[in-house]
C-alpha cells in the first residue's frame, strides 16, 4: 500500500510539474520582430530642464588630472586594511589579499599615470552633448591617406572603458574610421542626472553621436554592454546600421530553447542540439547554472541597489581594484579562480593595462553611475527578445560567462554573416587584440555585397 502511495504521489507530481512547464513554455512569446518604435523619441538627460538650442558642436578634449587627485590617492592606497585570506583559498572567496599587496603595492610605488595620461593624449579625443550629457570619444579618422574608410563605432561595458579598444586602433585605422566612445556615466562621459537611462536610450544616443560626425549608416562593435546597446540598437535603429559585431550574443528563452534543454536533460543531448559543441554549452544544466550563480552575484546587487556598494567603491581604490580584477581574473579563464594569483601574474593584460584601465573610472568617480546602468537597464527592459535583423557577427570566446548553442543564437540574431569561437575570455579585444581585429575585417568581408 505504502509503495503503490509513493508511485502514485510520484505520477502526479510529475504530471504537475509536466503541466506546470508546459505552460511556462507556452507563456513565454518568441523574439520580437517589430521595431520598437517608442525609444526613437528624444529625451534629456541633463540637469534641470532641456535648453531652447542644445550646443551641439563637437570639442577636442585632452585627459588631465590633477596632481591633487593623484595624492589623494596615495594617501588612500597608503592606509589600505588588509584581510588575510584562509589559507589555500585562492580566488574562491573573492579577491585574494596577497595579491591585493601586490596590486596596492606596485599602484603606489611603480605606476606612472602621467606616463599614461600622455599614451592616452596621441589618440584624437572629443566631447559633444547629446540629450544633455557630454559624450566623450576617441575619433580615428585619417591614416595612411585613404579617404574611403568605413566608419565603425565599438562600445565597452561594465569594469571596461574606452581603453578596452586602444590597441586594435593601429591594427584597424587603415580600413576604418574609428569612433570608441565613453558610454554615459562612465569614464569621460557625463552622467545622467535623472533615472531611467537604459540600453535602448544610449543606442539612441550613440546614433546621435555619428550623425554629428556625418554618418547616417556605419558598422558597430560591442562587448558586454555594448553588445545589449548594439543588440537595442538594431531593434529602433535598423536602418543606421551597415551591421553588427558581438562578442556577446544576447539572448532569451524561448518556447523552442527551452524544450531543447528538456530533451537535453532528459539523456539526448545529441537531439536537442544536433551538434556536440553546441549542446555542451548548456548541458548539463547544473554546470551552467552552478557557474552563472559563482559569476553573476554582482549583477543582482548593482540591479537592485547600486549606490550602496558604489559608495564603498567609490571611496577606496583598493577596493575597487578588488572587485575589478577579480572579473579580469575568472572572466579571462574560469579555472584561475583556483590559482594564488588569479592568474593575473602571467596574464595577457599588463599590471599597467589593468591600473589604467581602472584609474578611469577612480579619477572620474563615476562607478556609481556606471553600475545604475544594471538597474536602469534590466528592471525596466530585462535582456529584450527583440530579434537582430541587420548583418550580424559573432565571435565567441570559449571562456566567456554566458554562452549558448549558436541554433539558440540563430533565433534572435538570425542574419549572421559571420561566425568564429576562438580562445579567449570576456574581454576579447584588450585580451587579444590582433584576433579581434582580424575577425572584424572577416565580418566586413562576408557583408552582403551592394
Amino acid at each position: 500500500m505504502f509503495v503503490k502511495l509513493i508511485i502514485v504521489s510520484f505520477f502526479f507530481g510529475t504530471l504537475a510539474f509536466g503541466i506546470g512547464l508546459l505552460g511556462f513554455i507556452l507563456s513565454i512569446n518568441g523574439p520580437i520582430f517589430e521595431i520598437a518604435t517608442e525609444y526613437r523619441k528624444d529625451q534629456y538627460w541633463g540637469e534641470g530642464s532641456p535648453p531652447e538650442k542644445e550646443d551641439t558642436s563637437v570639442r577636442p578634449f585632452k585627459i588631465s588630472v590633477p596632481d591633487s587627485v593623484l595624492t589623494d590617492l596615495k594617501d588612500r592606497l597608503k592606509r589600505t586594511r588588509f584581510q588575510e585570506s584562509l589559507p589555500g583559498s585562492n580566488f574562491e572567496y573573492g579577491f585574494n589579499s596577497n595579491q591585493l599587496r601586490r596590486v596596492v603595492d606596485y599602484w603606489l610605488n611603480k605606476y606612472d599615470w602621467k606616463k599614461q595620461e600622455v599614451a592616452l593624449n596621441k589618440f584624437p579625443q572629443f566631447k559633444t552633448k547629446i540629450e544633455g550629457l557630454d559624450i566623450h570619444f576617441v575619433h580615428v579618422k585619417e591614416s595612411s591617406g585613404s579617404k574611403n574608410k568605413i566608419p565603425l563605432m565599438m562600445a565597452h561595458g561594465f569594469i571596461g572603458s574606452f581603453y578596452e579598444y586602444i590597441d586594435t586602433i593601429p591594427l584597424l585605422s587603415d580600413q576604418f574610421e574609428l569612433v570608441i566612445p565613453s558610454l554615459p556615466g562612465y569614464g569621460f562621459s557625463d552622467a545622467s542626472r535623472k533615472p531611467g537611462l537604459n540600453g535602448f536610450h544610449i543606442a539612441r544616443i550613440f546614433v546621435k553621436l555619428m550623425k554629428t560626425l556625418g554618418h547616417e549608416k556605419f558598422l558597430y562593435h560591442g562587448g558586454d554592454w555594448g553588445a545589449v546597446i548594439g543588440k537595442d540598437m538594431a531593434a529602433v535603429f535598423p536602418e543606421a546600421m551597415i551591421g553588427l559585431h558581438t562578442t556577446l550574443p544576447v539572448v532569451t528563452a524561448t518556447p523552442r530553447t527551452l524544450i531543447r534543454q528538456v530533451i537535453a536533460e532528459l539523456g539526448f543531448p545529441g537531439v536537442a542540439y544536433g551538434n556536440p559543441d553546441d549542446y555542451g554549452k548548456l548541458h548539463p544544466i547544473i554546470f551552467y547554472l552552478s557557474n552563472a550563480l559563482r559569476e553573476t552575484g554582482y549583477a543582482h546587487i548593482q540591479s537592485t541597489k547600486p549606490d550602496t556598494v558604489g559608495i564603498a567603491l567609490n571611496n577606496d581604490p583598493a577596493g575597487l581594484a578588488a572587485y575589478f580584477l577579480e572579473k579580469f581574473s575568472t572572466w579571462t579563464h574560469r579555472d584561475n579562480v583556483y590559482k594564488p594569483d588569479g592568474g593575473l601574474e602571467n596574464s595577457p593584460y599588463t599590471k599597467d593595462k589593468l591600473l589604467t584601465n581602472i584609474m578611469i573610472t577612480w579619477i572620474n568617480q563615476n562607478v556609481i553611475s556606471s553600475i545604475r546602468l544594471y538597474k536602469e537597464h534590466f528592471l525596466q527592459t530585462g535582456l529584450g527578445r527583440h530579434a537582430v535583423q541587420v548583418p550580424t557577427g559573432v565571435l565567441l570566446a570559449k571562456q566567456e560567462m554566458l554562452s549558448f548553442p549558436r541554433v539558440v543564437i540563430e533565433e534572435f540574431y538570425v542574419n549572421i554573416v559571420s561566425y568564429a569561437e576562438v580562445d579567449g575570455g570576456h574581454f576579447l579585444a584588450f585580451e587579444k587584440p590582433k584576433l579581434f581585429a582580424d575577425n572584424i575585417k572577416l565580418f566586413v568581408d562576408s557583408l552582403p555585397k551592394k
